[in-house]
């Protein structure tokens, strides 16, 4: 018989370890007794997914939502609990090109001496640049024991002149385009060559008309004003001629609804007069 769940989790916890320093994680490795302080990034988590069921994980930096992601991709395994998932998992990691091995403070630092700051410049900003990032003691923690979200916090801080530079580009190129559209509004312009070619079929599609002998198209804004003049049976009397036109007219005014104007001029076909 087929599972109904694809994942079923019961009390499952991740604890990680928070040294103060290199020498306390040396120690709690050789000696018995626990340095260190443990710190929970799940605790007794039990829940069910049904197959064919979308889940979404929401909550602050550092509530789990990537350790949870990890196990279920079977990247790490949960310190406590049990785990059963049917079918093949996908993690996509989000990375922060930060160094997985060092810690944030570290990372601070080396980021700072590869844009060219001195040792005294980078200690003069490092106080914004935890405060930005926000994640408290991790701060002091590898970057490997840290959540997506912590990841993305801390690496955008560390990479704010950077990132300043991008933004400004963005506004730059936003500003450019609002100001290109806005010149184009305020000046008329003919339709492209693609609309051209859509109209001058719709108008040899109806009945009547031999062929095309002009067509001029100009651009206000989001309006369109279209002057067309056609060619025509000549032996045809005055009245087939403007019904002929008015198909012209009604079917261009179907087909493009944002053509606001309509100016069709027929013309006697030399050959049938």
């Amino acid at each position: 018989m087929e599972k109904e769940y694809a994942v079923e989790a019961q009390g499952i916890s991740k604890v990680y370890k928070l040294y103060q320093n290199a020498g306390e994680r040396l120690k709690d490795f050789v000696f018995a007794k626990s340095y260190g302080k443990e710190f929970y990034a799940l605790k007794n988590l039990s829940f069910q997914v049904k197959k064919g069921d979308i889940v979404g994980l929401v909550g602050l930096n550092g509530s789990g939502k990537s350790t949870l992601a990890e196990i279920l991709g079977g990247l790490i395994v949960p310190t406590q609990g049990n785990i059963r998932i049917s079918g093949t998992p996908t993690v996509v990691a989000i990375s922060a090109g930060l160094n997985n091995q060092l810690t944030g403070m570290e990372n601070i630092e080396l980021k700072g001496l590869m844009t060219g700051l001195t040792m005294k410049q980078i200690h003069a900003i490092r106080d914004e640049i935890v405060a930005f990032a926000d994640i408290g003691e991790h701060i002091y923690q590898p970057v490997k024991t840290y959540s997506s979200g912590m990841k993305a916090r801390l690496g955008f801080a560390v990479m704010d002149p950077a990132a300043g530079v991008v933004i400004c580009f963005f506004i730059v190129k936003a500003s450019y385009d609002i100001f290109k559209d806005a010149v184009d509004k305020m000046v008329d312009k003919s339709c492209d060559e693609k609309m051209v070619t859509q109209l001058r079929n719709t108008v040899l599609g109806q009945t009547g008309v031999i062929r095309v002998d002009d067509l001029i198209t100009r651009e206000f804004g989001n309006r369109v004003y279209v002057d067309v003049e056609i060619a025509a049976d000549g032996k045809k009397t005055l009245c087939e001629t403007h019904a002929i036109a008015e198909a012209v007219h009604n079917q261009i005014e179907e087909e493009f609804p944002n053509v606001k104007h309509i100016m069709v001029h027929v013309n006697p076909d030399e050959e049938n007069r």
